[in-house]
């Protein structure tokens, strides 16, 4: 999971859209205040790439509580920090916590099947 986690911020930052959405299940689940509504990885993937088209980012997770809950599953907890630039606009932080879930595929790949930012206060201006 720490792996997946890392892939997920550093081809995030570097804008490697096919290798970021290679991170997620088919029928993953995606939740948060901002991306609620989002249906599909290609859905989630199109919305990032969109937000930071033009734009730069700096993901970090650290402080991972990471629990396997069955053979090939787990769970696990991130403390999360983002320094997003949008194309127009200032900088920002977001700060919380991202929950997700894995498991393995038949290639013994760990995939995010469930993840939801729970934002910590208001996004901060850099």
């Amino acid at each position: 999971m720490r792996q997946v986690r890392a892939r997920y911020c550093r081809y995030a930052d570097q804008q490697d859209w096919a290798a970021f959405r290679a991170l997620f299940a088919d029928d993953c689940q995606f939740g948060s205040t901002s991306m609620r509504d989002v249906r599909s990885p290609d859905d989630f993937v199109g919305r990032i790439k969109a937000l930071l088209d033009g734009g730069r980012s700096a993901h970090y997770c650290h402080t991972s509580e990471i629990e396997f809950t069955g053979p090939g599953t787990a769970s696990a907890v991130w403390s999360a920090e983002n320094v997003i630039q949008v194309k127009q606009g200032d900088p920002f932080v977001q700060r919380g916590y991202c929950y997700e879930t894995y498991r393995r595929d038949e290639r013994g790949h760990w995939l995010i099947t469930s993840t939801k930012l729970e934002q910590v206060g208001p996004n901060l201006i850099t």
